[in-house]
């Protein structure tokens, strides 16, 4: 179990800011973990920050569990006297559930506040508030960058087409890469001699199981007169579920 520090064991005296911090923040606690003890649990409502000043601790994507491997780290982090790392910084910014666990690695000292003693650090700790800051920045940066490959991965990359009378759109065998949307026209697909028309209307695909399926293309497939299609390529397949659920329902009934 975590368990409380006195504060000169480690000669917190040396270090102004650190004094300021237990000296003014009402909820500062020195507390010590040991080995493989959470600080911070993923998926917790808990709002407790920390400020890392000797040891360290593994950032980890999942939820602690008993016997469960290791892997899905994402960072280790050291702290020290001269320079603290703080964690749990964004549960100053809301009330959301802890997004990742901190694991300590070894022996780990640490000072534990609550998201209100930060107010105090940045109105009159400049040194702590340098680092609290910096550390806002790389956090809210690295936020955008998930956020925007988030919005890239929903976000349909599409192509348009345009064939002339009689123009081959792909053949059979080949691999179906792309789904394609017939916008207008009509479409003649050819399955081992057997032909059938492929008409524009409403989200109307052309062999689209094989698309979802990573499965080779069944039919030649040509266009009768002049034809207009969207084509989405392989890297935007969750974008088309989201954007034409009934599309799967389709092939799964």
């Amino acid at each position: 179990m975590p368990e409380p520090f006195a504060p000169e064991s480690l000669d917190i005296a040396g270090s102004a800011a650190l004094q300021a911090v237990l000296a003014r923040c009402p909820h500062a606690e020195c507390i010590k973990y040991r080995n493989d003890e959470y600080l911070i649990t993923k998926g917790d409502a808990s709002q407790e920050v920390f400020l890392l000043i000797r040891g360290s601790c593994v950032v980890e994507a999942y939820p602690p569990q008993e016997n469960a491997p290791r892997g899905g780290e994402l960072a280790l982090l050291e702290g020290k006297l001269d320079h603290p790392t703080v964690l749990g910084e964004m549960a100053y910014l809301g009330e959301g559930l802890r997004t990742a666990s901190v694991r300590s690695v070894m022996n780990t000292w640490t000072i534990r506040l609550q998201p209100e003693d930060l107010d105090v650090i940045i109105a009159q700790i400049p040194e702590l508030a340098r680092i609290l800051c910096t550390q806002f920045t790389a956090r809210l940066r690295e936020a955008n960058r998930q956020i925007t490959r988030f919005q890239q991965k929903l976000q349909m990359q599409f192509e348009e087409r345009f064939l002339a009378a009689g123009e081959t759109l792909y053949e059979a065998g080949a691999p179906a890469d792309i789904l394609y949307q017939l916008l207008s026209g009509t479409l003649l697909l050819d399955v081992n001699g057997e032909i059938s028309e492929c008409r524009s209307g409403d989200e109307v695909f052309v062999e689209p199981a094989a698309y979802f399926r990573d499965l080779p293309c069944a039919a030649t497939v040509k266009a009768k007169g002049p034809a207009m299609l969207m084509g989405v390529n392989k890297d935007s397949k969750e974008a088309v579920i989201r954007n034409f659920p009934q599309l799967i329902l389709k092939l799964l009934g």
